[in-house]
């Protein structure tokens, strides 16, 4: 994986703003999907994705402030942000599009 930008996406008409992690591979840019503002699973799977990648903060309650909180981790300031060397990415085939299945951050096994 060459690198990792951040960034916040517009909700759709009656849905929130979602936070979104572009990974930019050999074979072209990955998007993973963080639903910060979301209910149920999605709210599930957005406090995992944090606590994988963001320590010593707890997920914001919206996108912007997630993004906020992603700027100070990259820039040393109050927490520290894991940025992926790896990931693992799955298409289902009930899946329009490929996933991110995992991560792996330096330091982890090979």
């Amino acid at each position: 994986m060459h690198s990792v930008r951040y960034d916040v996406l517009p909700g759709k008409p009656g849905k929130p703003e979602c936070l979104v992690a572009v990974y930019r591979t050999d074979r072209g840019e990955i998007r993973e999907y963080v639903s910060v503002q979301g209910d149920g699973f999605a709210r599930v799977r957005a406090e995992m994705w944090w606590a994988a990648h963001v320590d010593g903060c707890w997920l914001p309650d919206t996108s912007q402030e997630a993004l906020k909180s992603i700027f100070f981790a990259m820039n040393g300031l109050y927490y520290r942000l894991r940025r992926p060397t790896q990931i693992l990415v799955e298409k289902l085939e009930t899946q329009r599009f490929p996933s991110v299945a995992s991560w792996r951050f330096d330091g982890e096994g090979k």
